[in-house]
């Protein structure tokens, strides 16, 4: 049984255990204990503590709130994007099927909702909504480009695709403040750059990382058929090849055919172009960091990230 600030049985009238496990058993397989993952996502979002001193019991909250809400997502995600893998097991809909993942993904969503009510602040709600309209948009162009098979521009995926680690962002930063004495600091710019960062380096990690292969299977976004930030390059930088995208469009399982996929994308300079736009967005967020104030914890995540690029360091998205 759940319970927040004196409310009880919000889940149903009889708030059974049993029911409950039933509900959640998606949402539990996903964040099933033993899961190990060198996922850095809390530790950027806690690093913004740094600034805000938040008490630790508030700070505990939120961050849990927001991982839970985050996990949610990531199993509409996997739907969505019919994923194989997550987190190096079967991801949750292929062991638990479709209908049931969808359903715990919105229970869990509206579990953590209630959370935030009973935090009695009358901006959370908007918060809520304007991170979900946020994960929505991004998702839903990402799926735009990818199923009518348009190449986006990079301006174009700048634009959009960075919009869940955004408004994730956004949301626990906004949530944070609450706590918090500073109450004046905007972070957009350094959030905005950080999600890019985070977004791109995934990208970087699906077709280059043998670690990231074992979570997230090898090459998953050629599978997908996904339009990341080194493929776009791939395609715009070599306009008359067209053996990228003949590829992209099969959206291949087949691992021969993968890796003459990353060969390519070695050739036409796109994993050294990508690493260039991460160091460049790395010194824009340090440049603004320390506009801000500094922020060693940043800064460790980001020098642990690109003194070895493949590292086992990711971000679940």
């Amino acid at each position: 049984m759940v319970e927040q600030a004196g409310r009880t049985a919000y889940h149903g009238k009889n708030n059974d255990q049993a029911e409950e496990e039933i509900l959640l058993m998606p949402f539990s397989y996903l964040t099933q204990k033993g899961f190990d993952s060198k996922n850095a996502s809390a530790r950027m979002w806690r690093s913004f503590n740094h600034w805000l001193n938040v008490p630790k019991d508030k700070l505990s909250l939120v961050t849990s709130i927001l991982e839970r809400l985050y996990s949610a997502v990531l199993l509409l995600d996997d739907v969505e994007d019919d994923s194989e893998l997550r987190r190096g097991i079967p991801t949750a809909h292929l062991i638990l099927g479709t209908a049931r993942t969808l359903n715990a993904a919105n229970y869990v969503t509206l579990i953590e909702i209630m959370k935030l009510v009973d935090l009695k602040e009358p901006k959370v709600i908007d918060y809520v909504i304007e991170m979900g309209l946020g994960v929505s948009k991004s998702q839903g162009l990402g799926i735009y480009y990818r199923n009518n098979f348009i190449c986006p521009t990079e301006d174009e995926y700048i634009e959009f695709a960075s919009g869940q680690f955004n408004s994730m962002f956004t949301f626990v930063v906004r949530l944070l403040q609450l706590f918090s004495d500073n109450k004046t600091t905007d972070f957009t710019v350094l959030i905005q750059k950080l999600s890019l960062f985070c977004q791109i380096y995934n990208d970087y990690l699906s077709l280059h990382s043998k670690k990231y292969a074992t979570l997230k299977t090898f090459c998953d976004d050629v599978t997908e058929g996904k339009f990341s930030f080194p493929i776009i390059h791939a395609i715009h930088s070599q306009p008359n090849d067209d053996k990228i995208l003949n590829i992209l469009k099969q959206k291949t399982k087949d691992t021969e055919t993968k890796k003459y996929f990353v060969r390519l994308l070695e050739k036409f300079g796109s994993f050294e172009y990508t690493i260039k736009v991460l160091e460049k967005l790395r010194d824009e967020a340090v440049e603004e960091m320390n506009r801000i104030g500094g922020n060693s914890h940043l800064e460790e995540i980001f020098e642990l990230i690109l003194n070895n690029i493949d590292s086992e360091v990711y971000f679940d998205c």
